[in-house]
């Protein structure tokens, strides 16, 4: 009986919580389909607190928190002007979850994002660090050691960050089992990329 009183009242919390964050978090769950993500993404055009929601609850646990990225993620698609002024509460985001599905959203959308000048001299490092990072690691998803190839390349500014990322795109092909010809053509592609600039 105490434990049921227990779960009643951490399910009563948790509503508590989600409904603080935003009223419509509470659609963000297992199941959902690519027509209400839509939805939910063109919601942003309409409410301001949104946005700022979304970001919010990509610290909560799964499924809210993945639900929440791919969201933020089909909002840049469609509405980018929404997602440009939030850089910092993206890599705050990014920072706060231990979720490698919310990093995959999240990350798509800042290898992509638009950044004024003061983000890109303020993040271009950390960025360009992160995505060196992921290809040294050897326990990354293909999807990520993608995302990572794009991080790094955009965020090159230096002759040594040109070695440092050449270095880690061929690393994450020696060291990890990527041996598919789909990947190897696109660091191939990539390393001349940063070899030309």
């Amino acid at each position: 009986m105490i434990c049921g009183q227990l779960d009643c009242s951490v399910n009563k919390i948790t509503t508590l919580v989600l409904m603080r964050i935003h009223s419509r978090i509470e659609a963000l769950v297992t199941g959902i389909g690519i027509t209400e993500v839509v939805a939910l993404a063109d919601y942003a055009t309409e409410d301001a607190t949104w946005v700022p929601a979304l970001l919010e609850a990509c610290k909560l646990s799964k499924p809210k928190n993945r639900k929440a990225a791919w969201v933020l993620h089909h909002i840049f698609l469609r509405h980018p002007r929404f997602i440009e002024p939030q850089v910092a509460q993206i890599i705050g985001a990014l920072d706060a979850s231990n979720d490698g599905s919310v990093h995959r959203e999240l990350l798509k959308v800042l290898v992509e994002v638009k950044l004024n000048e003061a983000d890109w001299m303020k993040y271009r490092a950390m960025l360009f660090d992160l995505g060196v990072g992921i290809l040294f690691d050897e326990d990354q998803t293909k999807g990520m050691y993608y995302i990572a190839m794009r991080l790094a390349e955009r965020f090159v500014k230096s002759e040594k960050d040109r070695r440092e990322a050449v270095k880690a795109i061929r690393h994450m092909l020696s060291g990890s089992d990527t041996g598919e010809q789909p990947i190897c053509h696109a660091a191939a592609q990539t390393i001349a990329r940063i070899e030309k600039r």
